[in-house]
């Protein structure tokens, strides 16, 4: 394959060297050296490798052409002219062509070959867009050109050209071109003829550059604005450079102000607790303590994690238990719970945000064994006296039974469950239970129909008690009534009695006053009538007898006692 691309290659520099000779003869001052300076021939098939054509990216193909025109003409008409000047007449070989130029060496590399080769091959009309693109990187590789032309005159080795791209197309090796002189070198010495007319006319040791198949445009780009800034940084002077920085850092520091500052804050609502984390490790710190309702100014870095401050509701349905009698019920119940701020870090580092299930779950197992033990009994007629053990019973198991303080212990009447030693007690699980509702009390229909039952029959026991009190009361009520009346009968007839004794002792007297009255009027009538014997005054005393009696009729004669009769018939 080397020497097909060397016979190749000495063709197209026969072919070319022709054009070039019609070329130069124009020229009064290259025209002694026309024939032995032929211009390099620019060839299709130099830039394609064993492999087969290469695609590089599309550019204009009269700019490129054009370019290596002016380039060729420059070149050699500077190599003639030195070889005129200093009038050294060299003997070379007829096939002898001179080195490419440096820059005539980047022309002959992939990618100006194949946008001739595209141009040639190419009769559509062209995008507008597709040309700005070309023009692009057209503007993009004479750059690189001139960077590298810069370089190769301070190289210490400027025989040797070095692959400005940094890597090689796919399956390709790297190839360099070697040279006895650069064209446009002061160097014109026989010798260095000699060997470059050795160097050339070997095609084993003539090398071409490889342009990479693709260039990706991000790379070209970086590389142009690499440069821009390379050349602006070095522009400007050190004052400027200070103005700029101390810019950067004042701009960066009111960023950080306006994107930091308010990140800082944290706020805590009025009904929740906060405990402090960090949120690029998700980490909680819980020894600091809890922060109450506000603003507070915690850092970027830190945000709350947030537990409620008010009472938590939690209502247990159908909670199976079994009695001491053997039977099963059911009952629901609420209770409300703080969780205590002093104390919210160590909830949060014993069950972190699984603290209700783990309280629901405790409160549902210590009402179990406090259930267990309250007969059927109690919960039929003393539900008060129930509710008040399962409360007591949820306060010590959640609880605990180290003392709060005074206030508290006074406000929620649970100083009798405190312990008094603060090594021996428990703080339970770091909340307080102050209220407790015993709800609904599901019972067996077993149950309640033997208690309905029960209740039937003391209904007729006490029905029947009260009949007989009845009776014993209705006894008793004439018992007494008969008593009443007794007493008031012998009243009556104690009454009655007295009145008429009295009676009788006031007749009595009376006839004795007035016997006692008659006597001495006798007395007094027969001392003065003059009557002594006892028989004129027994016959007195028989007429004045008479003389009481209503029938008595007195009369001195029969013809008056007849007088009267008539009288009294006559009327």
């Amino acid at each position: 394959m080397d020497e097909q691309d060397g016979d190749a290659f000495q063709e197209e520099d026969a072919q070319g060297s022709g054009e070039n000779m019609s070329q130069t003869q124009s020229d009064p001052v290259t025209n002694g050296t026309a024939d032995d300076t032929p211009t390099p021939p620019h060839s299709d098939s130099e830039t394609e490798p064993e492999g087969g054509p290469v695609d590089e990216p599309e550019t204009g193909p009269d700019a490129a052409t054009d370019g290596r025109g002016d380039d060729n003409t420059q070149a050699d008409g500077g190599d003639n002219e030195d070889k005129v000047d200093k009038g050294v007449a060299v003997s070379l070989p007829p096939e002898y062509q001179d080195p490419p130029s440096y820059r005539e060496t980047l022309r002959l590399s992939g990618i100006e070959v194949n946008y001739q080769t595209r141009s040639q091959d190419e009769d559509v009309v062209r995008d507008p867009d597709e040309d700005k693109v070309r023009d692009q990187d057209e503007d993009i590789v004479r750059d690189q050109d001139e960077d590298i032309v810069r370089d190769q005159e301070d190289s210490v080795e400027p025989h040797v050209v070095v692959n400005p791209f940094d890597e090689p197309r796919d399956g390709a090796q790297w190839e360099d071109i070697e040279m006895g002189e650069m064209t446009g070198s002061k160097d014109d010495s026989p010798q260095s003829a000699e060997a470059a007319a050795e160097i050339t006319s070997s095609s084993d040791s003539i090398k071409r550059y490889v342009q990479p198949m693709e260039i990706e445009s991000q790379t070209l780009e970086k590389s142009f604005w690499s440069d821009r800034f390379h050349v602006g940084f070095k522009d400007t002077n050190s004052r400027s450079l200070l103005i700029m920085v101390f810019s950067v850092l004042v701009v960066v520091f009111a960023v950080l102000i306006v994107v930091l500052l308010p990140l800082t804050f944290s706020y805590v609502e009025y009904f929740e607790l906060g405990l402090k984390r960090q949120r690029s490790t998700g980490r909680v710190l819980a020894s600091d303590g809890a922060y109450e309702s506000g603003r507070h100014a915690i850092g970027p870095d830190y945000t709350f994690k947030i537990y409620p401050s008010w009472a938590t509701n939690i209502q247990l349905d159908d909670i199976s238990v079994t009695t001491t009698s053997g039977l099963s019920h059911s009952f629901s119940c609420s209770f409300q719970y703080f969780i205590r701020e002093g104390e919210l870090g160590l909830l949060e580092q014993r069950f972190d945000k699984s603290y209700p299930d783990v309280i629901e779950f405790v409160a549902q197992a210590a009402l179990k064994n406090v259930a267990a033990t309250i007969s059927l009994s109690m919960y039929l007629e003393q539900r008060r006296r129930v509710e008040i053990m399962f409360h007591d019973a949820l306060r010590a198991k959640l609880g605990g039974d180290c003392c709060p303080d005074q206030e508290l212990c006074l406000r929620y009447d649970t100083c009798h469950l405190c312990s008094n030693s603060t090594t021996n007690c428990t703080q339970g699980y770091h909340v307080d239970v102050p209220y407790f509702q015993l709800l609904e009390i599901d019972l067996p229909d077993v149950i309640l129909d033997r208690n309905l039952q029960v209740q039937l029959l003391n209904e007729q026991a006490e029905e029947e008690t009260f009949l007989q009190l009845e009776l014993l009361a209705r006894k008793k009520t004439e018992k007494e009534t008969q008593e009443i009346l007794n007493s008031a009968s012998e009243v009556t007839n104690n009454g009655t009695a007295t009145a008429s004794l009295i009676r009788s002792l006031g007749e009595a007297e009376a006839r004795a006053i007035v016997e006692a009255a008659n006597s001495q009027g006798l007395a007094l009538m027969y001392d003065r009538m003059g009557v002594t014997t006892d028989e004129h005054k027994a016959s007195l005393h028989w007429l004045r007898t008479l003389e009481q009696q209503e029938m008595l009729v007195m009369g001195v004669s029969f013809q008056e006692y007849l007088s009267l009769v008539r009288d009294s018939i006559v009327t």
